[in-house]
Protein backbone atom coordinates (compact mmCIF):
# COMPACT_ATOMS: atom_id res chain seq x y z
CA UNK A 1 0.00 0.00 0.00
CA UNK A 2 1.72 2.96 -1.11
CA UNK A 3 0.07 6.42 0.12
CA UNK A 4 1.11 9.71 -1.86
CA UNK A 5 1.29 12.48 0.34
CA UNK A 6 1.93 15.28 -2.08
CA UNK A 7 -2.07 14.52 -3.27
CA UNK A 8 -3.15 14.63 0.46
CA UNK A 9 -1.18 17.59 1.14
CA UNK A 10 -2.53 19.62 -2.28
CA UNK A 11 -6.36 18.99 -1.21
CA UNK A 12 -7.82 22.48 -0.43
CA UNK A 13 -9.41 20.89 2.72
CA UNK A 14 -6.12 20.25 4.04
CA UNK A 15 -4.53 23.68 2.82
CA UNK A 16 -7.02 25.14 4.81
CA UNK A 17 -6.90 23.38 7.94
CA UNK A 18 -3.21 23.59 8.27
CA UNK A 19 -3.63 27.33 7.66
CA UNK A 20 -6.60 27.46 9.90
CA UNK A 21 -4.43 25.39 12.36
CA UNK A 22 -1.47 28.17 12.08
CA UNK A 23 -3.52 31.16 12.68
CA UNK A 24 -5.36 29.58 15.83
CA UNK A 25 -1.50 29.06 17.07
CA UNK A 26 -0.83 32.32 16.37
CA UNK A 27 -3.59 34.24 17.53
CA UNK A 28 -2.96 32.21 20.98
CA UNK A 29 0.85 32.53 20.83
CA UNK A 30 0.20 36.48 20.85
CA UNK A 31 -2.40 36.56 23.01
CA UNK A 32 -0.32 34.74 25.18
CA UNK A 33 2.45 37.72 24.71
CA UNK A 34 0.41 40.57 25.75
CA UNK A 35 -1.21 38.61 28.73
CA UNK A 36 2.17 38.54 30.06
CA UNK A 37 2.72 41.90 29.15
CA UNK A 38 -0.45 42.69 30.88
CA UNK A 39 1.11 41.21 33.65
CA UNK A 40 4.19 42.87 33.32
CA UNK A 41 3.18 46.00 33.22
CA UNK A 42 0.71 45.57 36.35
CA UNK A 43 4.01 44.55 38.41
CA UNK A 44 5.88 47.39 37.49
CA UNK A 45 2.95 49.95 38.38
CA UNK A 46 2.68 47.86 41.84
CA UNK A 47 6.34 48.02 42.44
CA UNK A 48 5.93 51.90 41.42
CA UNK A 49 2.96 52.90 43.45
CA UNK A 50 4.84 51.01 46.10
CA UNK A 51 8.02 53.56 45.79
CA UNK A 52 5.54 56.63 45.81
CA UNK A 53 3.66 55.24 48.57
CA UNK A 54 7.47 55.10 50.57
CA UNK A 55 8.14 58.24 49.41
CA UNK A 56 5.32 60.04 51.19
CA UNK A 57 5.53 58.01 54.14
CA UNK A 58 9.07 58.94 54.55
CA UNK A 59 8.99 62.62 53.75
CA UNK A 60 8.19 64.67 57.12
CA UNK A 61 6.04 67.14 55.21
CA UNK A 62 3.67 66.58 51.78
CA UNK A 63 5.17 69.64 51.38
CA UNK A 64 8.32 68.85 50.85
CA UNK A 65 7.31 66.97 48.17
CA UNK A 66 5.18 69.29 46.48
CA UNK A 67 8.94 71.75 46.44
CA UNK A 68 9.96 69.60 43.29
CA UNK A 69 12.06 71.73 40.97
CA UNK A 70 11.35 70.38 37.63
CA UNK A 71 14.03 72.14 35.26
CA UNK A 72 16.32 72.14 37.88
CA UNK A 73 17.82 74.11 40.09
CA UNK A 74 19.32 77.64 39.50
CA UNK A 75 22.58 78.35 40.53
CA UNK A 76 24.22 81.46 39.60
CA UNK A 77 27.22 82.71 38.56
CA UNK A 78 28.04 85.22 40.93
CA UNK A 79 26.76 84.19 44.36
CA UNK A 80 27.57 87.23 46.05
CA UNK A 81 25.30 89.27 44.65
CA UNK A 82 22.40 87.23 45.59
CA UNK A 83 20.58 87.07 49.13
CA UNK A 84 21.09 83.13 49.61
CA UNK A 85 20.32 82.57 53.31
CA UNK A 86 22.73 81.18 55.82
CA UNK A 87 21.95 77.62 56.02
CA UNK A 88 21.31 76.18 59.55
CA UNK A 89 22.53 73.13 58.98
CA UNK A 90 24.85 72.04 61.54
CA UNK A 91 27.84 71.72 58.38
CA UNK A 92 31.27 73.32 59.20
CA UNK A 93 33.92 73.82 56.13
CA UNK A 94 37.61 72.64 57.47
CA UNK A 95 38.41 73.88 54.08
CA UNK A 96 38.46 74.09 50.60
CA UNK A 97 40.54 73.16 47.59
CA UNK A 98 39.55 75.64 44.96
CA UNK A 99 39.72 75.28 41.05
CA UNK A 100 38.23 77.22 37.90
CA UNK A 101 36.61 74.50 36.56
CA UNK A 102 33.79 73.12 39.08
CA UNK A 103 34.10 69.68 38.65
CA UNK A 104 37.84 69.53 40.15
CA UNK A 105 36.82 72.16 43.00
CA UNK A 106 36.45 70.06 46.56
CA UNK A 107 35.29 70.83 49.57
CA UNK A 108 36.30 69.39 53.22
CA UNK A 109 33.36 69.40 55.69
CA UNK A 110 32.48 68.54 59.32
CA UNK A 111 29.56 67.08 59.52
CA UNK A 112 27.12 66.65 63.38
CA UNK A 113 28.71 63.75 63.49
CA UNK A 114 32.27 64.66 64.01
CA UNK A 115 33.15 62.89 60.43
CA UNK A 116 35.39 65.18 58.20
CA UNK A 117 34.23 64.32 55.04
CA UNK A 118 36.21 65.32 50.95
CA UNK A 119 33.21 66.14 48.61
CA UNK A 120 32.35 67.79 45.35
CA UNK A 121 30.11 69.60 43.18
CA UNK A 122 26.97 66.93 43.22
CA UNK A 123 27.56 65.03 46.01
CA UNK A 124 25.07 64.59 49.03
CA UNK A 125 26.23 65.48 52.48
CA UNK A 126 25.26 62.72 55.17
CA UNK A 127 21.74 64.90 56.20
CA UNK A 128 20.86 64.86 52.52
CA UNK A 129 21.46 67.97 50.97
CA UNK A 130 23.31 68.33 47.95
CA UNK A 131 26.18 70.50 46.77
CA UNK A 132 25.52 72.68 44.02
CA UNK A 133 28.59 74.70 43.59
CA UNK A 134 31.80 75.31 45.56
CA UNK A 135 33.33 78.84 45.56
CA UNK A 136 36.35 80.65 47.25
CA UNK A 137 34.55 81.77 50.65
CA UNK A 138 31.73 78.64 50.91
CA UNK A 139 29.32 76.68 48.84
CA UNK A 140 26.07 76.94 47.84
CA UNK A 141 24.09 73.58 48.90
CA UNK A 142 20.60 72.39 47.84
CA UNK A 143 18.41 71.44 51.15
CA UNK A 144 14.54 70.83 51.11
CA UNK A 145 14.18 72.31 47.24
CA UNK A 146 16.29 75.70 48.14
CA UNK A 147 19.61 77.15 47.81
CA UNK A 148 21.90 77.88 51.42
CA UNK A 149 24.74 78.74 51.62
CA UNK A 150 27.63 77.72 53.84
CA UNK A 151 30.73 80.14 54.20
CA UNK A 152 34.24 78.90 55.00
CA UNK A 153 35.14 80.51 58.57
CA UNK A 154 37.73 83.39 58.38
CA UNK A 155 40.02 82.78 61.27
CA UNK A 156 41.80 86.15 61.85
CA UNK A 157 45.23 85.31 62.83
CA UNK A 158 47.15 86.85 65.38
CA UNK A 159 50.59 87.48 65.62
CA UNK A 160 52.90 88.49 68.36
CA UNK A 161 55.67 91.45 67.64
CA UNK A 162 58.91 90.28 65.71
CA UNK A 163 61.31 89.75 68.88
CA UNK A 164 63.81 92.62 69.42
CA UNK A 165 67.11 91.11 68.78
CA UNK A 166 69.60 90.71 71.62
CA UNK A 167 72.58 93.06 72.05
CA UNK A 168 75.59 91.60 72.78
CA UNK A 169 77.85 94.18 74.56
CA UNK A 170 82.03 94.60 74.07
Amino acid sequence: MHVDFKQILYRPIVVKSIFIFLTVLLICQISLSLGNLRAIDNLINEVQIEKDEKKIINSKLLSDNLGINFFGTYVPKNINDLDIKQSTLNIKIVGILFANDDKFSQVIINTPDKKDQILGVGDTISNGAVIKKITKDGILIEWKGALERINLAKDVLIFDAPIKPLRISD
